[in-house]
């Protein structure tokens, strides 16, 4: 399997495996005995809580695939800061507040670009992932679109659909 070294995940432990109305699913545990605050960075060792967090995988030879992570909260020991009890940083692979593996967000996001909603679902779907077409799209918005710049000459037109009672207004860069 993996040493600790070059685990992709090497904070968290396999607890058990199990298969059910066709989906599998992981169990890990956390064994992180400090973890950083994501407000001021300072390191504490103080466990507050354990809570688990469920996160959808790619499919294991079309089944689907769940994680089970079962992570610490952890007591912010500095006094100045805002964040009294926070919970556990993983990798770039789980996002906080995150429901998918970042690798499935990536794709989702590809799918959604390349083919729209209601196409793109029936696509994510021989991939094994099951989402709907608006959920694709609301993938697209998320992802970051770069620097915009100020446009530096700007048109304006203005128009009647009705004469007296509808106007429109278009900007043009």
């Amino acid at each position: 399997m993996f040493s600790a070294y070059d685990s992709p995940l090497p904070t968290l432990i396999c607890q058990a495996v199990s298969c059910q109305d066709q989906q599998v699913t992981i169990s890990l545990t956390s064994n992180a005995t400090q973890a950083y605050c994501p407000l001021c960075g300072l390191a504490s060792e103080r466990i507050h809580s354990r809570y688990v967090r469920q996160l959808t995988a790619f499919p294991v030879e079309g089944i689907a695939c769940r994680w089970h992570i079962r992570a610490c909260k952890f007591f912010c020991d500095n006094l100045d800061c805002q964040r009294c009890i926070f919970t556990q940083r993983f990798t770039q692979q789980i996002k906080p507040y995150g429901r998918w593996i970042d690798q499935c967000q990536q794709l989702l996001q590809q799918i959604g670009l390349n083919l729209g909603g209601r196409l793109g679902s029936g696509m994510a779907r021989l991939f094994g992932l099951l989402v709907s077409g608006t959920t694709l799209l609301r993938r697209v918005r998320q992802q970051s679109t770069g620097v915009i710049t100020a446009p530096r000459v700007l048109g304006v037109d203005d128009w009647a659909f009705r004469k007296g009672k509808t106007y429109g207004t278009i900007l043009v860069d």
